[in-house]
């Protein structure tokens, strides 16, 4: 089995060398192996993938590295929505049925981007990047959060108005919108400017309300462990930068339940319905998983986790795909022939804390 230093290196190398950041900077959201293409550019993910870029680069010094973010950061600047300066959720590199979500705006991608784009202004000093930050911070205190905290989830840039609230997880104010007060604290601890702080307040404080008392943070319907993570990793990267205890006791909270549901190999389950677990396996679920467990120093099968998410890295010997991370399977269990780039970066974290590696609490991806 490889060294995890190497696997690390593998993912990274990707990331950089296969073409799945194209020409203009944005990231493609992943390469299909069937299709051999690119599906579309997807903006949070290349808001995630500035941010991690600015980590390996304070790691490595490489001005690659700091290349790769600073493209991201520009497609970023250039793309923002000019009425309201928050970002489309993607662009589409062909038809299909990804073409529809083109005029979408989601507030949590547009929080993931927000600290992106301050990662970056920390590092080259530009105000492009800053000036990107300020306006769509802007835009989410200002327009979509709610008084309770939550945030109205997803605004139709081509009819100027907040899209109907739908049964999908990501159609709904919830928890997982704790990871917008990631970027909101980062943005509020450059600039001095207190609405972002007392925002990125809010929106943990709105989480905490959710809560379940065993740890969980749910949605109508079941709990979804990918927004139940975001919801712990917003918890305890803002807790952190805003010297709240409660929200980072919160997110140890919610990871331990979480390791309550492991399988003998190590496995968290995709969500719980019914009460129920499903293990159909999400592997970026599995990397959140190990990361947070990793983070708060939490005892489980993490050697096994470990593992788990190791075994997904794509051993093609083909540029395209060599180096990345699977998706895994969908909820019935087919595999997805997608090595899929958030995977890639979560994975990344996740064992670089297993070999000894830190997190600082503004570059969580």
């Amino acid at each position: 089995m490889l060294k995890i230093a190497n696997r690390i290196d593998a993912g990274v190398s990707w990331l950089v060398e296969s073409g799945v950041q194209h020409l203009e900077g944005g990231f493609a959201a992943w390469y299909d192996v069937e299709r051999r293409d690119h599906p579309y550019l997807y903006a949070e993910i290349t808001g995630y993938l500035t941010t991690l870029f600015c980590q390996v680069y304070a790691r490595t010094g490489d001005p690659r590295h700091l290349a790769v973010a600073t493209a991201a950061g520009d497609w970023l600047e250039r793309t923002a929505d000019a009425r309201t300066g928050a970002f489309r959720c993607l662009v589409p590199l062909h038809d299909g049925r990804f073409a529809a979500k083109k005029d979408l705006v989601y507030a949590f991608d547009t929080g993931v981007i927000v600290n992106g784009l301050a990662n970056l202004y920390r590092v080259t000093g530009d105000d492009r990047h800053l000036k990107a930050a300020v306006r769509a911070a802007d835009w989410l205190v200002g327009t979509a959060q709610l008084p309770d905290g939550g945030f109205r989830p997803v605004w139709d840039a081509s009819a100027q108005a907040f899209a109907p609230e739908a049964d999908d997880w990501s159609w709904q104010p919830g928890g997982y919108h704790t990871k917008v007060a990631l970027g909101l604290a980062n943005l509020a601890q450059l600039t001095g400017g207190d609405e972002y702080r007392q925002a990125a307040i809010r929106a943990c404080e709105y989480t905490l309300t959710i809560q379940a008392g065993d740890g969980s943070v749910g949605h109508p319907g079941g709990i979804h462990m990918h927004p139940h993570e975001y919801a712990a990793e917003g918890l305890w990267a803002t807790g952190l930068l805003l010297n709240r205890p409660d929200f980072v006791a919160a997110s140890r909270r919610a990871t331990e339940w979480l390791l309550t549901l492991q399988r003998s190999d190590g496995a968290v389950p995709r969500f719980v319905r019914a009460g129920m677990p499903v293990y159909a396996e999400r592997v970026d679920v599995q990397a959140q998983a190990l990361r947070l467990a990793s983070l708060h120093g939490l005892p489980g099968k993490l050697d096994e986790l470990s593992e788990l998410v190791a075994g997904h890295q794509a051993d093609t010997g083909d540029v395209r795909s060599h180096g990345g991370w699977w998706f895994g399977r969908l909820s019935d269990g087919a595999p997805v022939p997608h090595v899929n780039v958030w995977v890639t970066a979560f994975a990344v974290q996740a064992l670089g804390l297993r070999d000894g590696g830190s997190l600082q609490p503004r570059f969580l991806v």
